[in-house]
């Protein structure tokens, strides 16, 4: 039962043996598929062959067969090539879907595209560099690349523009605020200076009448007593106050020309209605308006 092969010297005993179907496990092994990395009878073999999942696998039969799994591993010259699979991760990506357009492995091959067309993907890869599809993959890409250089470049142009444009209408608002200051200054300080001027031709007018009132006020607490001092004498009263009638007559008059004119100017201070509009306004002083611009 034991048949031997000849193995490379310095392989142990256990290479070089017959190995055993690994799918039927009773026969000795006719095959071995590099894929599945497993050894097959004749039967199992050919079955292998026939199947959807497993018919683009490599089979190494007779004496092209390798000793043991580890020299089977020298011998595939596919060995470390293939992607391992997102779904299977102990399963490399070894077939294309030519169905569905997409790579895939054993495992996938086996659930989900039983009904496809599979390649082999060493198969497949032969002359793809040189082929149509890969010059058009290169070429478009490297179309593509330079229409992405060209957005980077217009992106870049367009930043800086509208950093600058900030910065201008910032500005703008700067200036714009000045100006605001500036008159609300120069009016507060022309309505300020008419009030004053205003106010003090009422306060020196005031203070006029004021003087005239006091000295009149003076005269009359002097005939008072004048008149007081002539109450014990009738004589001398009557002469004092006859004397003193026109003198009073006289000083009534001006009292009561200054009590018609004891009047002074009143003022108000009116807002302007328009500048109350913008006040009241949210989007008062100023608006941003969209003149023109793209992304």
């Amino acid at each position: 039962m034991a048949d031997a092969v000849p193995g490379k010297l310095g392989e142990s005993s256990d290479a070089t043996k017959r190995r055993h179907c690994e799918s039927c496990g009773n026969v000795l092994a006719d095959a071995f598929c590099c894929d599945c990395s497993e050894y097959l009878c004749s039967p199992c073999a050919n079955l292998h062959e026939k199947q959807r999942a497993t018919k683009h696998h490599r089979l190494l039969k007779g004496s092209n067969m390798p000793t043991s799994h580890a020299t089977a591993a020298k011998l595939d010259s596919h060995a470390g090539t293939f992607q391992k699979c997102a779904q299977h991760p102990h399963e490399e990506l070894k077939l294309f879907c030519e169905t569905r357009g997409s790579v895939c492995c054993t495992a996938c091959n086996f659930a989900t595209h039983k009904q496809c067309d599979v390649i082999y993907i060493p198969d497949a890869a032969k002359d793809y560099k040189t082929g149509p599809e890969y010059i058009k993959l290169n070429d478009d890409v490297k179309e593509m690349k330079i229409l992405a250089e060209k957005r980077l470049i217009d992106i870049d142009k367009s930043m800086k523009a509208v950093e600058k444009q900030e910065s201008d209408e910032l500005e703008m608002l700067n200036i714009y605020r000045t100006e605001v200051i500036e008159f609300v200054e120069k009016r507060i300080k022309e309505l300020s200076s008419q009030v004053k001027q205003i106010r003090s031709k009422d306060m020196t007018l005031l203070m006029e009448k004021h003087s005239k009132s006091q000295k009149i006020e003076a005269k009359l607490s002097s005939t008072q007593a004048k008149l007081k001092a002539c109450e014990h004498s009738p004589c001398k009263l009557f002469t004092e106050s006859k004397q003193t009638l026109s003198f009073v007559a006289q000083l009534q008059s001006e009292l009561a020309g200054i009590a018609d004119t004891t009047h002074y100017q009143h003022i108000e201070i009116r807002k302007d209605t328009n500048m109350e509009a913008v006040l009241g306004n949210k989007a008062g002083l100023a608006t941003l308006e969209l003149i023109e611009g793209w992304l």
